[in-house]
Parts: C-alpha cells; sequence; structure tokens
C-alpha cells in the first residue's frame, strides 16, 4: 500500500522520460560498444591464436624439412663412407696384388740366378778336369821350353868354345908359320 501510494504520486515529465529514454539509448549504446570491443578483441585473440598456430606448424615443418635434410645427408655422408672404404680395399687390394706380383718376379730372378749359378757349377765340374789337363800339358809345354832353352844354352855355350877353339887354334898356326917362315 505505502509503494502503491509514492508510486501514484510521482509525476513523470515528458522531459524526464526523454532523459530516460536518452539515458537508456546509452546505455545500450556503451552496452554495444563495449559488446562490440569485446567481440574485436575475441577475433584478435582469435587472429592471434590462428597466426601462432601458423607460425607453429610452419617451425614444425622446417623442422621437419631439416630433419629430412640432415637424414639425406647423413645418408649421402654414409654413402661417401662406403665408397671411401671400396676404394681404401681395392687399393689394398691392388697394393697387395702388386706386391705379390714383384715378390713372383724377384723369386722367378732368384730362381733363375741359382739355375744359372747351377749350370755354372756343373760347367765348373765338368770343365775341371780339362783345366787340369790344360795345366798338365801346359807344365809339360813349360818343362820341354825350359829344356829346350837349356840345350841351347848348352849349345851355343860349346858352339862358342868350338868357335873360340878353331880361331885359337887358327892363330897358333899362323904363328907357326910365320915363324917357320922368318929368317
Amino acid at each position: 500500500m505505502l509503494f502503491r501510494r509514492i508510486y501514484t504520486h510521482i509525476d513523470i515529465t515528458p522531459a524526464a522520460a526523454a532523459a530516460a529514454a536518452a539515458t537508456t539509448a546509452t546505455a545500450a549504446a556503451a552496452a554495444a560498444s563495449v559488446a562490440a570491443a569485446i567481440t574485436t578483441i575475441i577475433i584478435i585473440i582469435i587472429i592471434i591464436n590462428i597466426h601462432i598456430q601458423q607460425e607453429h606448424l610452419y617451425q614444425q615443418q622446417q623442422q621437419r624439412q631439416q630433419q629430412q635434410l640432415l637424414q639425406e645427408q647423413q645418408q649421402q655422408l654414409q654413402q661417401q663412407q662406403l665408397l671411401l672404404q671400396e676404394q681404401h680395399q681395392q687399393l689394398q687390394q691392388q697394393r697387395q696384388q702388386q706386391l705379390q706380383q714383384q715378390l713372383q718376379q724377384q723369386q722367378q730372378q732368384q730362381q733363375k740366378l741359382q739355375q744359372q749359378l747351377q749350370q755354372q757349377q756343373l760347367l765348373q765340374q765338368q770343365q775341371q778336369p780339362q783345366q787340369e789337363q790344360e795345366r798338365k800339358l801346359q807344365q809339360r809345354q813349360q818343362q820341354q821350353l825350359e829344356q829346350q832353352q837349356q840345350q841351347q844354352q848348352q849349345q851355343q855355350q860349346e858352339g862358342r868354345v868350338v868357335v873360340y877353339g878353331f880361331v885359337f887354334f887358327r892363330f897358333i898356326k899362323q904363328q907357326q908359320f910365320l915363324y917357320m917362315e922368318a929368317p
């Protein structure tokens, strides 16, 4: 009853109604602007989140690409290492083959030299009797030559003695002849 009495005694004028309507409109506009601002902020946050997600996805993609590149590089390195190992093995095999060939050649040369030495030894063994015979022949020839030289020297000496004796004999005869013819 009390409220009714108060309400009934308040007179609402058109100016008050217009002011109330303006206030209500202002409040509604403010509420609309606040709602718009909130909506804008939400949209901005969503856009930022989308951008962040896109950046994250881009980074993930880059990381995957980098990982793929690293894997490819590792595979290339492994292939290069395998190639190097194969080349090293091939070089070692070639060197070993060359060394073996050199050793075989040296062994063959040594065998040839040994064969030659054996042949020379056989020839020397075969030639030793001949050499002995030749040496004996040479000794005999030398002895004969020495004997001949001695005989020649003796003959020369004997011939000189004979010549000297003959000359001396003629000299004596001449002297005797001259002595007999002398008066």
